[in-house]
């Protein structure tokens, strides 16, 4: 039988803060990444919105986002692989 692929990890993104309005590509480090991956972010709402995703490899990716809202808040990055296992990520969104 096909072995499942370990559980997706987040190590670290190439920024921790995001501006309201402003596009932002962040590179995502971590492992057990799969090509076909999935991004969203949450947003102010706590609503899950789903971002752009280009693979890298197992250990890398890149998402594309830009973060909407009136206040500043914490946005819950979750990358999800094909076979349906998750990593997540908080990242602080600010006014400026």
């Amino acid at each position: 039988p096909a072995t499942s692929a370990g559980k997706p990890t987040i190590t670290s993104t190439s920024t921790k803060t995001m501006v309201i309005g402003k596009q932002v590509q962040v590179t995502v480090v971590g492992t057990n990444f799969q090509a076909g991956a999935k991004a969203s972010f949450t947003d102010e709402a706590s609503q899950s919105v789903e971002a752009p995703l280009s693979y890298t490899d197992n250990s890398s990716v890149k998402v594309t986002y830009t973060p909407t809202g009136t206040k500043a808040y914490t946005s819950t990055l979750t990358i999800t692989n094909p076979d349906k296992q998750t990593a997540t990520y908080n990242l602080s969104v600010t006014l400026t």
